[in-house]
C-alpha cells in the first residue's frame, strides 16, 4: 500500500510589510500548488511577519475570520489543498501566537503555541487548548510552532495521538545555544534542525518546519526549512539562509507505520512501559 502526499514548504524573507508578507506567502502557496502540493506549510506569524514587537503586532492582529485565513481559505480551495501558516490572532483583549489549518472547506483547527520563547512572552498568552490532530483524507496531520520542539513532550503528544505528518511553522533564529558554533562546524547544521531530525526518528512520523530568511526585526533567521522523515532522514533542506524559495517534500504516510516496527522485537510505539511512565495530554493518559 501507498499514501503519497506532497508538501510545499514555504521559506519567506522576512519583511516589515504585513501586506507583503501575505501577497508573497499566497504567491508561494500558488507555486506549491501547480507544483503538485497537497500541503502547503507557511512560517510562524507568516501575517504580519515574525516579530515581538507589542505595537507592531497590536495594529496587525486578526481575528480567525479575518482577511489573512479568508485568503488562505481561497487559496486552498484554488489550489485543491490545505494550507498551514502562522499568525497574531486576536481573541478580545488577547493574542496568541497562532497556527491555522484551512481547506477550501474552511477553518479546520486553530492552534495557539503552547511555549513562548523570549520576548514573545511580553506579548502574546500562552495557548492552553492542547494540541491538536487533524483527520484528513491522507492521514492525520499535526501542528506545533518552532519553539514547542523543544520541549520534547510535544511531538510525542501529538505522535501518541495518531499523528502521521507534523507541520511547524517557525521562524529559527541563532544565539541561544552554548556551543552552536561548534556543532555547526561539525555537521553544517543548527540544533533547530537536527533536533527536528531526530525527534523525527524517536516519535516515528514525517515533521515539516518552514522558517523565515534573512534579517528580521534585531535578528538573522536561520532559514534552513526542512522536511524530516520518520526515520530521521532529511527529504528536503534545509534550506539556505538568506533564500526565498519553495521546496517540495515527498512523502508516503504508510511509512510511519513501517518506522514503528524496525524489527519484529524492535516496535518503539509497543516497547514504552507505561507501568513506569505515562504523558497527560489535557487529562487523559496518551
Amino acid at each position: 500500500m501507498s499514501r503519497p502526499l506532497t508538501v510545499a514548504i514555504c521559506q519567506l524573507r522576512w519583511s516589515p510589510d504585513p501586506g507583503r508578507n501575505l501577497d508573497q506567502g499566497l504567491a508561494m502557496a500558488a507555486e506549491g500548488f501547480s507544483g503538485g502540493a497537497n500541503v502547503v506549510l507557511l512560517p510562524e506569524l507568516a501575517v504580519p511577519g515574525y516579530t515581538a514587537d507589542p505595537v507592531v503586532l497590536a495594529e496587525s492582529a486578526q481575528t480567525l475570520n479575518g482577511p489573512a485565513v479568508k485568503a488562505w481559505q481561497r487559496a486552498a480551495a484554488a489550489g485543491g489543498g490545505y494550507i498551514v501558516g502562522g499568525l497574531c490572532e486576536r481573541d478580545g483583549s488577547q493574542l496568541y501566537d497562532s497556527a491555522v489549518m484551512v481547506s477550501g472547506d474552511g477553518l479546520l483547527t486553530c492552534y495557539r503555541k503552547a511555549h513562548l520563547f523570549d520576548g514573545e512572552k511580553n506579548v502574546f498568552a500562552p495557548g492552553d487548548a492542547g494540541f491538536p490532530v487533524v483527520s484528513t483524507g491522507y492521514g492525520t496531520f499535526g501542528i506545533c510552532i518552532c519553539y514547542d520542539l523543544r520541549f520534547v513532550e510535544v511531538l510525542r503528544i501529538l505522535a501518541l495521538q495518531g499523528a502521521e505528518l507534523v507541520l511547524v511553522p517557525s521562524a529559527w533564529v541563532s544565539g541561544f545555544d552554548r556551543g552552536a558554533a561548534a556543532a555547526a562546524s561539525l555537521l553544517d547544521l543548527p540544533g533547530q534542525v537536527t533536533g527536528l531530525l531526530v525527534q523525527a526518528n524517536l516519535n516515528q512520523v514525517f515533521t515539516v518546519a518552514a522558517s523565515f530568511a534573512g534579517p528580521g526585526p534585531g535578528v538573522e533567521f536561520l532559514g534552513c526549512s526542512v522536511a524530516a522523515g520518520p526515520y530521521g532522514d532529511a527529504l528536503a533542506g534545509p534550506l539556505p539562509a538568506d533564500t526565498e524559495r519553495v521546496a517540495f517534500a515527498h512523502v508516503d504516510l504508510d511509512e510511519v507505520a513501517e518506522a514503528g516496527r524496525r524489527t519484529p522485537l524492535v516496535t518503539p510505539r509497543e516497547d514504552r512501559r507505561r507501568d513506569l511512565y505515562s504523558v497527560t495530554h489535557l487529562g487523559h493518559e496518551l
